[in-house]
């Protein structure tokens, strides 16, 4: 499945307006195509949301010309077809103009970005999931969501997040349940350990073992199949965290002196990890839907999205310094870390994140895979008491 989205890049030559462009996405690759369309600041996007719409609209048709009667295009081959079709002759532009209404779109060929979802009507193929369950892996997992769904049980949500991740793993959107095996397991639990939390990935976990041994009893699972041991679906409700994910003090100061300022991706990604351990540990999650409410003088109140828990923390000098630095009382959150993105895509920006990061930990001496999630394994670690870390960094 793909995906698109549109942003704005701004000019390099200093006066000269910049360019929307659109991002085709499908498991990791991306491609971009610049547009026509130009403007002096990101507002484009809401000023030209019409016809931001149609050329996205123009993408999705390529698409699915391209996969009818079972083909299975790659991005290159839509990448050109589309840049065609968007700044040269657009044969879709008739069937596009001729729409009453919203555009309508499958989920099963192409998701929109949120920030246009507004002008498009997803349709599942719900045919699909039924007439294929024994096929792929996410075929099997749209079966049964719908099923949860008709009987009307919760555990479909769980299914269709799952879903969703399982997309976004390289090959976990077609690989057939005659194919899982130890290697996938292993290496989707990796995937997940980089992007998300703990908790989140055994929430993860959790579903696909459920799924996985639902497809065994009904046969769909290669002989001898077994979930391998070392991936372990519960977390450890101790209070002390992996040893292997907390920092030692001077790298912790060593991440917090680094001159970023060349590249602000990577400053922001450093600042947030940084009062994600000033605030005594805090998740990607909660510090990119913080808002200005949830500051009162020096005390930060929120409450915690995974576990619902309220919290209140009192920041110090260097805390305040980074809320300071990325002030803006136009935007709706306290961080430019979502609306950066356009769509308020959360995925998408931790990701960008969870890459500034790691990029970020080859820069230490001896270099590590860093993650947000061990801001609040280094607080544990070094803090035992009630102090700001501040007091030590």
């Amino acid at each position: 499945m793909f995906s698109l989205s549109a942003r704005f890049r701004k000019s390099r030559t200093a006066g000269a307006p910049g360019s929307v462009y659109y991002i085709i996405r499908r498991d990791g690759a991306e491609r971009n195509i610049t547009g026509p369309i130009q403007y002096t600041d990101e507002s484009v996007l809401s000023r030209e949301k019409e016809r931001i719409a149609f050329d996205l609209m123009t993408i999705y048709c390529v698409i699915e010309s391209l996969t009818k009667d079972g083909a299975n295009p790659d991005i290159n081959q839509v990448y050109d077809v589309a840049m065609r079709a968007i700044l040269h002759e657009n044969p879709y532009a008739t069937q596009i103009r001729d729409i009453t209404g919203k555009y309508h779109v499958r989920d099963d060929i192409a998701r929109i970005a949120k920030l246009f979802s507004d002008r498009f009507e997803r349709h599942k193929r719900v045919e699909d999931a039924r007439e294929a369950p024994t096929s792929s892996l996410s075929g099997y997992f749209s079966r049964l969501t719908q099923e949860y769904t008709d009987e009307g049980k919760p555990f479909a949500k769980s299914l269709r997040s799952t879903r969703r991740s399982l997309d976004g793993y390289p090959g976990g959107n077609r690989l057939m349940l005659k194919d899982v095996d130890v290697a996938f397991i292993t290496g989707y639990a990796l995937y997940l350990s980089d992007r998300v939390s703990p908790d989140t990935v055994s929430f993860y976990m959790r579903t696909l073992r459920t799924v996985l041994r639902r497809a065994e009893s009904e046969g769909l699972l290669s002989n001898g199949f077994e979930w391998p041991a070392t991936v372990r679906t519960g977390v450890s409700r101790n209070a002390g965290k992996p040893v292997g994910g907390a920092l030692g003090i001077n790298t912790i100061r060593n991440i917090e002196r680094m001159d970023l300022t060349s590249d602000k991706s990577l400053e922001l990604a450093r600042d947030l990890f940084m009062f994600g351990f000033y605030a005594q540990g805090m998740e990607l999650n909660d510090v990119a839907n913080l808002k200005a409410g949830n500051i009162e003088g020096r005390t930060l109140t929120y409450r915690r999205r995974q576990k619902g828990k309220e919290r209140t923390v009192v920041l110090g000098d260097k805390a305040m310094a980074i809320i300071e630095k990325y002030r803006n009382d136009s935007r709706q959150y306290l961080f430019p870390l979502i609306q950066r993105k356009w769509m308020l895509s959360y995925t998408s920006a931790r990701n960008e994140v969870a890459d500034s990061l790691n990029k970020i930990g080859q820069r230490l001496d001896p270099p590590i895979k860093l993650t947000f999630s061990m801001n609040s394994y280094s607080w544990q670690a070094i803090i035992k008491s009630a102090n700001l870390a501040e007091m030590v960094v």
